[in-house]
């Protein structure tokens, strides 16, 4: 058993692994990431956001890093190679952060569609548990999806295909519309 104290470490380790990737994809190099622990710790706050703007932290940091470099830039007009972030943890983690992220959230999801792809893959997360822990560890059989090559005539696969998006439709439908679901309040909770 872990106690709470190696969780937020563990924690505060994915979470530097992910800004290493982001560095890597956007600027090219790997870079040489060796923060202090209370840097670590403040780095905990794009956990938070992530889960209270339900967006994972590589797109929070999409959003966020790229303003905050063009903000910080020491000479406008020369263009800055990053060896890092190219921003402290301190201004990543800030309250004034926060407020960009937010305009940039508001600003690529005017219709919160974010929120909408966070319920649908959390409830397509919660029906296949669902289904797996109905099974009791049993493994369900799978069924090969069918090309359009095994069928003679078009219209039997579009049929076919029709059908089992009907399916699916209908068992996420149902899923929704059981007020069981509803009744639990709890945070996050997808059905509501």
């Amino acid at each position: 058993m872990r106690s709470n104290v190696s969780e937020v470490w563990a924690e505060a380790n994915k979470i530097i692994n992910q800004i290493s990737r982001w560095v890597e994809s956007h600027d090219g190099s790997k870079p040489f990431i060796n923060y202090k622990p209370i840097d670590q710790v403040r780095l905990l706050t794009l956990k938070t956001w992530e889960l209270r703007y339900h967006l994972p932290i590589l797109e929070i940091l999409d959003l966020l890093v790229p303003p905050l470099r063009k903000h910080i830039a020491k000479r406008p007009g020369k263009k800055k190679k990053y060896n890092g972030l190219g921003v402290s943890i301190v201004t990543l983690c800030s309250h004034g952060a926060e407020e960009i992220l937010q305009r940039a959230i508001e600003k690529k999801y005017p219709d919160s569609e974010h929120v909408s792809i966070w319920r649908s893959t959390t409830r397509d997360r919660q029906l296949k548990a669902e289904k797996i822990e109905a099974l009791e560890g049993l493994s369900a059989r799978v069924s090969r999806p069918s090309s359009i090559l095994d069928y003679d005539l078009v219209s039997e696969f579009s049929a076919d295909y029709c059908a089992s998006v009907d399916k699916k439709r209908l068992e996420h439908t149902n899923a929704l519309l059981d007020p069981k679901r509803k009744r639990k309040r709890y945070r996050f909770n997808p059905w509501i």
